[in-house]
């Protein structure tokens, strides 16, 4: 198996201050532009190439080597077989 590791630290966690306005007849739906943020977070994911599925996805607040080597435990765990290119143990 081939894992592909994303890290994204401090993404926006942003929510729309109104609902979607409809489809009307002759028009798109409309978005608000305004936002409400909720604060950053910090995503660790971990693709599976060949399935295209995500086998592991952390949220955190937080993105430190712990948290990478905690990810990174659970799916070597959860997989039984890893072999990292580039990455000294």
């Amino acid at each position: 198996m081939t894992f592909s590791l994303n890290e994204m630290p401090g993404t926006q966690a942003l929510e729309r201050k109104m609902p979607d306005v409809h489809m009307k007849a002759g028009r798109c739906v409309k978005h608000e532009f305004e936002y409400i943020r909720h604060g950053t977070q910090a995503l660790i994911a971990s693709l599976n190439v060949a399935s295209g599925h995500i086998a592991k996805a952390t949220v955190a607040d937080t993105r430190t080597e712990k948290d990478l080597h905690a990810h990174v435990s659970s799916l070597i765990a959860a997989t039984n077989y890893l072999t990292c290119n580039g990455l000294q143990h």
